[in-house]
């Protein structure tokens, strides 16, 4: 399903500068490519690594400055675009915690927003936050209802990315559903946001 490339733009553009800054990437780097997975180093520490696509916005000072005050270990911003962040296993952990949070709470604070759609009846999504189902009334829908749900991209992808996916799974989903039916209407993917987002460039 399309959706419209000025939204696109403005919503990510938007989530990755806020999102980075306030959960610091967190990252460990195969050199050769976009890498989100965690793997333990030691007893102790582990290193997670992030897609080079989710600090785009991002000056090494930010990555370095926020990785500082989240208390990270080491940071490390490799050639290829993604940052290494070593951390302890309970860092590794609390991170986790926190990301499953912070996506649960933007999903329960979604239907609470005065400015939702006049379109959405109910969220609901699953345990490892890759799938996220908006059911609206078909009569009210509009296309662009699906921007009003795009800041719920980056808890999932995080949470993902922390609890050690690999990097070539890495996505989340948000299917818009007419709730009489049960059939998709529409669908956003963060990594075809991404794509879109790279040929527009």
């Amino acid at each position: 399903m399309k959706i419209i490339k000025g939204l696109m733009a403005a919503a990510v553009t938007g989530l990755l500068a806020c999102g980075c800054s306030q959960q610091a990437g967190s990252a460990q780097t195969n050199a050769n490519a976009d890498s989100a997975s965690a793997q333990t180093s030691n007893s102790s520490m582990v290193q997670v690594t992030l897609p080079a696509s989710l600090f785009q916005s991002l000056s090494q000072e930010d990555i370095e400055e926020a990785a500082k005050k989240d208390g990270f270990e080491s940071c490390t911003i490799n050639e290829d675009g993604t940052v290494t962040y070593t951390m302890t296993a309970q860092k590794q952990q609390e991170m986790k915690d926190q990301l499953k949070q912070s996506f649960v709470t933007s999903i329960n604070n979604l239907m609470k927003d005065k400015s939702v759609p006049a379109s959405y009846v109910n969220v609901e999504y699953n345990d490892n936050c890759s799938i996220i189902d908006v059911y609206v009334n078909p009569s009210a829908y509009k296309q662009t209802d699906t921007s009003f749900a795009l800041g719920m991209f980056l808890p999932g992808v995080y949470y993902q990315c922390f609890a050690g996916t690999d990097v070539n799974k890495v996505d989340v989903i948000i299917n818009f559903i007419n709730k009489n039916t049960k059939e998709p209407i529409e669908t956003a993917s963060f990594k075809r946001m991404m794509r879109e987002m790279e040929k527009a460039s």
